[in-house]
């Protein structure tokens, strides 16, 4: 402030009798400006970044090849250089985010991955990786116990683009995380959609199909009031898992969800009174 003030500093007397003389002239000059004379506050100059196109096609290049090289710390500072310093609309960009994700994956940072990726999620099919995305959300989800975080990405794609081969896994996961926000209705739409062609995320969704069909069926809040037809629903969808132990692969996690399955059938059973049912499935 002090060099603004000497700036404009007159000796002694002079300044106050030019304070007195000439302030009501210079405030009314300034009442008498437009608008328009005093410029807008949203003004800004124009963006320019500090890499240009040829330059971020470069580091582009330098960070494919390192990680082809197996060199994916490396990779990921050129393409971090890209993403922070260049055009973020410009198809180098893009890419490089995609990569920068994709290297931050290899090395185990899968929440620093994530963050990377969801710009891409948010901007939809516009952006030239969305598709591709998916697989490494569906890496995140495995890596990370299937977090919330990865999981609500995972929602906002369409089933028509899953990959067949992961198509009954995502289907789960999706039901998973609408299972966890309270959304059942969802959750079973989603469950119902997995098929038998692995039969630990078959037995694991009916399971879970089976806990919700209790569920609204009210048995736990009134039990003389419960919905009979949900009720129902849920012992095929128990007993739909303990066929497929019986016709399925075998596994630990079919076992163990059967097992599940067979206690829920007779705490159901009981429940409903009918208790020489439950006590044979007690007995299993």
């Amino acid at each position: 402030m002090r060099r603004y003030i000497s700036r404009f500093a007159l000796p002694g007397l002079s300044l106050v009798l030019l304070l007195l003389f000439t302030g009501v002239a210079l405030g009314q000059e300034v009442m008498d400006l437009e608008p328009e004379d005093m410029g807008s506050v949203d003004d800004e100059p124009e963006t320019t970044y500090s890499l240009e196109g040829s330059q971020a096609q470069t580091l582009l290049r330098e960070g494919r090849q390192l990680v082809e090289d197996e060199e994916y710390l490396s990779a990921a500072l050129r393409f971090d250089d890209i993403v922070e310093n260049a055009d973020p609309q410009a198809a180098t960009t893009k890419e490089a985010r995609y990569s920068l994700g994709v290297a931050l994956l290899k090395l185990n940072l899968h929440q620093s991955a994530l963050l990377q990726f969801e710009p891409i999620v948010e901007e939809g099919d516009e952006h030239p990786k969305y598709q591709q995305t998916l697989k490494n959300l569906l890496f995140i989800a495995r890596a990370t116990d299937a977090d919330t975080s990865v999981l609500s990405r995972i929602e906002d794609y369409s089933p028509s683009v899953y990959p067949p081969d992961f198509r009954d896994e995502l289907h789960f996961l999706v039901g998973q995380y609408h299972f966890g926000e309270g959304n059942l209705d969802a959750a079973l739409m989603r469950f119902d959609q997995v098929s038998v062609n692995d039969s630990d995320l078959f037995v694991r969704a009916r399971y879970l199909s089976g806990v919700i069909h209790v569920q609204l069926s009210k048995l736990q809040i009134e039990p003389e009031k419960a919905d009979a037809q949900q009720l129902k629903l849920a012992a095929q969808a128990f007993k739909a898992v303990l066929r497929e132990q019986t016709t399925g692969t075998s596994s630990d996690t079919v076992e163990r969800v059967s097992a599940m399955a067979t206690l829920a059938l007779g705490r159901l059973f009981f429940s409903t009174r009918q208790y020489a049912v439950a006590v044979r499935y007690y007995d299993q």
